[in-house]
Order: structure tokens, then sequence, then C-alpha cells
């Protein structure tokens, strides 16, 4: 085995020796991977295609052992270490360049305790995997956005809450009927004084029904892996709101009429509620004064096009960040933002981050996320 080139967590370049990486690939379950070799560009390759790094080693591990394999080579030759669970990251966090990625996308065990409500997943499960062995038992995981190309990344061991199944799907219209009409009958009050009545739409809800009220098999959720697929590019801007403000959809609208591809969108969510009514200092995410996510999501093919749909996004971002609470969703930012933008995202907890980190990582090991640094 030749000597490999490395990249160290500082930066600097290395050189590392055969004998070592020979130890190194004869103690893992798993494969190890080089540059050249089969498998090697198919593991480094992300959901977005804007990401096109390449370690100098990929490790792919089949269990905890593995894992703590490299996590020691990493350590005892302080290179720079990645890990890839379900890699969905918009900022392509799981590949490093010149160093070594762990690739944990093969562990995707998932074990169902039906009686307790949880499941233990491993770490490269993506959701549909979880989905997949909870219906088994009619339970469900509420906290699910991706299901093909997204993970929930859990920690091995991490134990995953688990609920009643979803709604068939006449019950999900009749609830969501059911909200639209009392939105309806409030503002009609508000024009004419109670004098309308409220004219429920029956008719189409029997429409949508059809009769069928089989239990969902895949969550409606699932229908975001046809417009965000494997391979596409991607480039994200994103802020906390408030609220919905007359303006802000005023100023929404006049961006979404300027998106440069059929594939970008500019998108908001409600994340108000439980969120709100927990302190601040409840978990290290901060930002509990956030009602609403601004997502300003630009997609394409073509890499020739790189410039004209990062410019989109980027310009849309700055017209509307006047209506953000000031922080955002740090699974959101891109590859550039780091900073000012991390600590925007945990707020006033970013200090304690700071303390926990200089306890349990004080040489930065882990660095390839949005960055808490060990300072002082």
């Amino acid at each position: 085995m030749a000597t490999i080139e490395a990249r160290r967590r500082d930066g600097s370049r290395m050189t590392l020796d055969p004998t070592g990486l020979a130890t190194l690939r004869t103690g893992l379950r798993g494969s190890l991977l080089l540059e050249g070799e089969a498998g090697y560009d198919e593991a480094r390759t992300i959901w977005n295609a804007m990401i096109d790094r390449r370690p100098a080693l990929i490790a792919r591990c089949l269990g905890v052992a593995d894992i703590l394999a490299g996590l020691r080579f990493a350590r005892e030759h302080e290179l720079a270490l990645s890990i890839k669970a379900g890699g969905h990251n918009i900022a392509g966090l799981a590949v490093t360049d010149g160093g070594l990625m762990l690739d944990l996308s093969l562990m995707r065990g998932v074990w169902v305790d039906p009686a307790a409500r949880r499941a233990r997943a491993q770490p490269g499960c993506l959701l549909g995997d979880v989905d997949r062995e909870t219906q088994l038992h009619g339970l469900a995981d509420r906290a699910r956005l991706r299901f093909r190309h997204g993970s929930r990344r859990p920690d091995p061991g991490r134990w995953i809450r688990l609920h009643d199944p979803p709604l068939r799907l006449d019950q999900r219209q009749r609830a969501v009927d059911g909200r639209r009409d009392r939105r309806r009958a409030a503002r009609a009050r508000e024009r004419d004084g109670e004098r309308r009545p409220l004219l429920g739409p029956a008719r189409r809800r029997r429409q949508l029904r059809g009769g069928h009220g089989h239990r969902l098999r895949a969550p409606p959720h699932r229908l975001l892996d046809g417009t965000q697929p494997r391979g596409r590019r991607y480039y994200w801007k994103s802020e906390y709101l408030p609220g919905i403000e007359k303006d802000m959809l005023a100023k929404m609208r006049e961006h979404a009429g300027r998106i440069t591809s059929p594939h970008s969108a500019v998108i908001v969510f409600a994340v108000d509620g439980a969120l709100n009514r927990r302190p601040a200092d409840h978990s290290a995410v901060g930002n509990r004064d956030a009602a609403v996510v601004l997502n300003i999501t630009a997609s394409w093919e073509n890499p020739q096009d790189d410039a004209v749909h990062v410019e989109w996004a980027r310009s849309a971002w700055r017209d509307m960040r006047r209506f953000s609470t000031g922080g955002t969703y740090v699974k959101f930012l891109t590859e550039e933002e780091g900073g000012d933008r991390i600590e925007a995202a945990y707020g006033d907890n970013f200090a304690r981050l700071v303390e926990v980190k200089r306890a349990w990582d004080p040489e930065n090991v882990f660095r390839m996320n949005k960055n808490i640094a060990p300072r002082g």
C-alpha cells in the first residue's frame, strides 16, 4: 500500500504511513476505502450535489467497535474527521476534504419496544427505516421530515419516543377542513358582524375521502422525496420569524416571482406551540420566540448555473432578513455560514455550550459541524 496524503485538523498536510493504514483496515469489520477504490465515490457522494469533497480515507462502519477504531486513528494522527449518517445536511458536513470520514450509513438497525413505545435506532437510519419497523406495531415517530434521503442522525443507542399512528386519510381531511372552516368563520364574523352563515365544504370533503378509510402505509411527508431528490444541487438561506406579517408575505410573493429554477421555492412553516412554552434554557437550541421558519430553497440541475441560483437565494434572504427574530435554524445553515450565524442559532445558550465543548471535546476533534469552538 502506497503512502496517503491527508489533512490534519488544523488544515496542515501530512503523510499517512502504510503500516498504520493496514492496521486500521484489518481492525475494521467494515471496509476502509481510499480514492480510486471500488465504492469510494459512492460513499463520498451525498444528497446535495453541490458538495464534492474527497476524504483521504472512508471507514464504512458496521458497528460501535468500528466507530471507536476510526475515532482512535483520527485522534492519534490528528486527522480531520467527519461523520456521515443520512448525509442530507445542506452544508455537506458529512464529508471532510482530505481527512477521515466515518461512514455510518450502513448501520440502519431499528429495535422497537412496543410496550414502552420506544425505538432504538442506529445512526445510519433514514426516517423510512424507523417507520417501516414501528408501523408493524401500530406506532409512529412524529418528528419526521425526510424519508429516503434524510436521517434523524440519532447517536448509537438513542431512544426515539413513539406515538399512535397517523390519522386515516378521511380523519386527516376532516381535521384540515375543520380548521379551515373555523378560520373562514372567524374572518366572516369580523367582516360582517356575525351576519354571514358558515358554509362548510361538506361536499368537497366527501369527494376527497372517497370512502377510503385505511391507515396510511407511508406518512405524507414522504412526498417530499419527489421534490428534493438526491443528486440535485441545493442552496438554502433561512431565518426564524416572530409570525406572519402582511409586508413579509408581499416580499415573499415578490421573490417567489423571481425564482430562477422550477425546483426552487420560498417556504414558511410553523414551529410555534410547545417550542414557545419551554424556558429559553430548556435545551441547547435557543430561539424560543420563533413562530415560523422562513426557508429560501434554491434547487437546480446544471453546475454551470450555480451563480445565478445562489444569488437569487441570497438576494431574497438579504431583503427578507428584516422580518427575522435574529435567530436561525442551525441545520439550515449553508457551507459558508459560521461565526455570528452559529451564535444566532443558539441564542443565549451559546456561552453555556462553549463550556460544554471545553469540558467534553477540548481538542475540538469533532469540528466538522457548525462548530462551537472550546474557547479559553
